[in-house]
């Protein structure tokens, strides 16, 4: 029997990519979408609804669910001065995620899965790479809003019934990635010199269909049900082996300075850009063996396979 499946945030970059690979297997595959226009292809079975609109009715396109896939937030901070930027996350990613759990379970969607993110243990490892066990201290207002939401979820499943699933990636890379791993890549692609040839960090990534496999698990195995899990590839890099690997695939010399780790901390904390030297100089490393071992599951992709992929997309965007 076909899984039918309603997707939050259907035209994103992880969502596009559940939403394929969830038709691919035959599934009944729904999506919301804040406007119907930005989705390529079909979009019928797509519903626009706004995950900061309180008055929004989610009943419809819930009705005859089997499981949700939250996957749509709010990621970063808008530029307009006059943004109260903690409510907005608030409103977004914490009000949203239990006002569609209520709504969810009143139509009798049997799972609720939660993508979360693995800040909500940290920006950085403390020498062992995190685990599910690991202590939560959100650093950001993002992290903040995805631990505040993980509870309200909770508390939904606790009074409802319904199975709630979370699950905590780092950074997550593809074609079509946006951010800091597609800055990375441009860099790169321009020949830039950079400090990373002392840094020694360990962090770790996942790959879109890797996760989106991961979550589609998640939907329907038993042995996920009212669980938290770290999701992550097997791979881990320093930021020194991952300009490498890059590099070599655009085919640009890689050129690395090497900046003693200390004067690259003291420059970022002179120029107000700490959260940039954590996430180049720190490790943030993540043990997801409890989802390998309680699901049995794999990632079907391989790293080699997956960068050569997403640098592959890249080049074939940027180099007309």
């Amino acid at each position: 029997m076909a899984v039918a499946a309603l997707i939050t945030g259907a035209g994103g970059f992880l969502g596009r990519r559940l939403i394929d690979l969830g038709r691919r297997r035959g599934w009944d595959m729904r999506g919301t979408v804040r406007d119907r226009r930005a989705v390529a292809g079909d979009a019928s079975n797509m519903a626009e609804l706004d995950l900061g609109a309180p008055e929004a009715d989610w009943r419809r396109a819930l009705r005859g669910v089997d499981v949700v896939i939250h996957a749509a937030a709010r990621t970063h901070v808008l530029r307009e001065k006059d943004v109260d930027a903690g409510a907005a996350y608030r409103s977004i990613n914490v009000e949203a995620t239990e006002r569609i759990a209520g709504f969810a379970a009143a139509e009798g969607v049997r799972r609720f899965v939660f993508v979360s993110s693995i800040h909500v243990h940290g920006s950085a490892s403390q020498g062992e790479p995190l685990t599910e066990d690991s202590p939560q201290e959100p650093a950001t207002l993002y992290a903040k809003s995805k631990r505040d939401a993980e509870i309200a979820l909770e508390a939904v499943a606790r009074r409802t019934g319904i199975e709630a699933v979370i699950v905590r990636p780092p950074l997550v890379y593809g074609p079509n990635v946006k951010a800091n791993f597609r800055r990375l890549i441009e860099l790169a692609d321009k020949g830039v010199v950079v400090p990373f040839a002392l840094v020694r960090n360990r962090r770790s990534l996942m790959y879109v269909d890797n996760l989106a496999d991961l979550l589609l698990a998640m939907t329907t195995h038993p042995g996920a049900a009212g669980r938290s899990f770290v999701a992550a590839d097997d791979t881990v890099f320093s930021t020194r082996d991952l300009w490498r690997e890059i590099a070599v695939r655009l085919g640009r010399p890689c050129h690395m300075l090497p900046v003693p780790v200390p004067l690259i901390r003291a420059a970022a904390w002179a120029a107000g850009k700490t959260d940039l030297y954590e996430k180049l100089c720190l490790s943030l490393e993540v043990d997801a063996s409890q989802a390998r071992r309680r699901l049995g599951w794999q990632p079907p992709v391989i790293v080699r396979d997956a960068l050569d992929t997403t640098v592959a997309w890249y080049r074939s965007e940027h180099r007309r």
